[in-house]
């Protein structure tokens, strides 16, 4: 009400914020309230590859709805009326690149950018589809997306004077984008692989499953895993216990300074840290 949107954007429905939320469906009404407080002349962009999102679509409001997949062949999207498309997706530790079609015009461009996380690639169909509605031809905005730098604590790398590569994911955690980070962490073959989380909050009664995945997956891309906080991580512990880690590589510290400490004094040139979620003060 204070600021009436022109243009809304739906990127994700997911659980982390189940806490404070309770249901999934109740983070959809919520993250709905930017579609419908549109006037009927705004512009809806809408992240097809989610479930909840879809049905947000279905609504028919506003007229001009714009939706994006990158999970949809092109015959498939053309077919479900999908906006734009990523298809070809690649992920090197350079970045990401990958082809954007509009299958309503036909155009595409080859999309090449140093961000790195495969959700990002939602996120740069997202601005697409706005940018290109305010009239910016898709070629200049390929061009612009080379320039982009990723935003502060999130998957911002960089390499110490000792040689150490830093992956700073510490903004926060949810369950699509600790799977990218994990697989950012999994490029780097020239040593350790560290992971530093003190795990994912606010995710109501689906925290001890969320985690638990957590640590399973963690266990195919790290090499080395430090928890912080004995009783939030344990569904994590617990995780990758099930696995066949090597529980050696596994260490529970009670402060990220100690973890921090640990890394200082272990890690050598070569090696790669990833700082996955920063637990707020009130944790």
């Amino acid at each position: 009400k204070l600021t009436p949107p022109d243009i809304s954007i739906v990127t994700e429905v997911g659980p982390q914020h189940l806490e404070r939320f309770g249901t999934l469906e109740n983070v959809k009404t919520a993250k709905y309230e930017i579609i419908k407080n549109l006037a009927p002349d705004g512009v809806g962009v809408f992240n097809w590859d989610n479930p909840y999102i879809q049905a947000m679509v279905a609504e028919g409001y506003p007229n001009t709805r714009l939706t994006v997949s990158r999970e949809l062949t092109l015959d498939e999207a053309k077919a479900q009326n999908i906006t734009w498309l990523a298809t070809d997706i690649q992920e090197t530790l350079a970045g990401l690149s990958f082809t954007i079609i509009n299958t309503h015009t036909d155009e595409q461009e080859q999309i090449t950018t140093a961000i790195v996380g495969e959700h990002n690639v939602t996120n740069l169909l997202l601005s697409t589809a706005v940018a290109y509605h305010e009239g910016i031809p898709l070629h200049d905005i390929a061009f612009r997306i080379r320039s982009l730098q990723p935003a502060e604590s999130r998957l911002v790398t960089q390499t110490t004077t000792e040689g150490i590569t830093i992956i700073n994911d510490a903004y926060s955690a949810n369950p699509k984008g600790v799977i990218s980070a994990l697989k950012v962490l999994g490029m780097y073959q020239t040593g350790k692989r560290l992971l530093i989380t003190p795990g994912m909050i606010e995710l109501g009664d689906l925290h001890e499953v969320e985690n638990r995945k957590l640590g399973e997956l963690a266990t195919q891309y790290a090499s080395d895993i430090i928890l912080i906080g004995k009783d939030q991580t344990k569904p994590i512990f617990e995780g990758i216990q099930s696995s066949t880690f090597d529980m050696n590589n596994v260490q529970v510290k009670e402060t990220l300074t100690e973890a921090v400490d640990w890394y200082q004094s272990h890690l050598k040139s070569g090696d790669t840290v990833l700082f996955l979620n920063d637990l707020p003060d009130t944790y």
